[in-house]
């Protein structure tokens, strides 16, 4: 049988064996734990870098739909603005062409008038001229 002396030896030994074991664990594991967080800060990065891109693209998305409704309907006005001037020149050509009838038809009837009166005169007696 050892001493208690040796024995206790041993056991301290054993013990630092075990310790050390564990020690060796501990660092492994702590390792293995710094590693992942590395990994998973990465992906963090990553996500967050994708996130940012996509925010960018759905920005700039945002901004082309926009210009592009702009200049649809910036050219539906001058369209519509267009369509509103030529009805208002054949709204104008049509009041011009019924002034000018107007105009023509009271010719007509002064001329009518004139050529009555000349033939009422006549029947009259009355002569033309201013001088008699």
């Amino acid at each position: 049988m050892p001493a208690p002396a040796e024995e206790e030896a041993e056991v301290a030994a054993l013990a630092k064996a075990k310790a050390d074991e564990a020690m060796g664990g501990m660092r492994s594991t702590g390792a293995s734990i710094e590693e992942k967080a590395a990994a998973a800060a990465d992906r963090v990065a990553a996500a967050k870098d994708a996130a940012a891109a996509a925010a960018t693209d759905l920005t700039s998305s945002a901004r082309a739909a926009a210009t592009d409704t702009g200049e649809q309907l910036r050219s539906t006005a001058e369209e519509l603005a267009q369509r509103a001037a030529d009805a208002a020149d054949a709204a104008s050509a049509k009041a011009h062409d019924a002034q000018m009838g107007i105009v023509g038809e009271m010719r007509e009837a002064g001329t009518a008038l004139a050529s009555g009166l000349t033939h009422v005169g006549g029947k009259l007696g009355l002569s033309g001229s201013k001088s008699e």
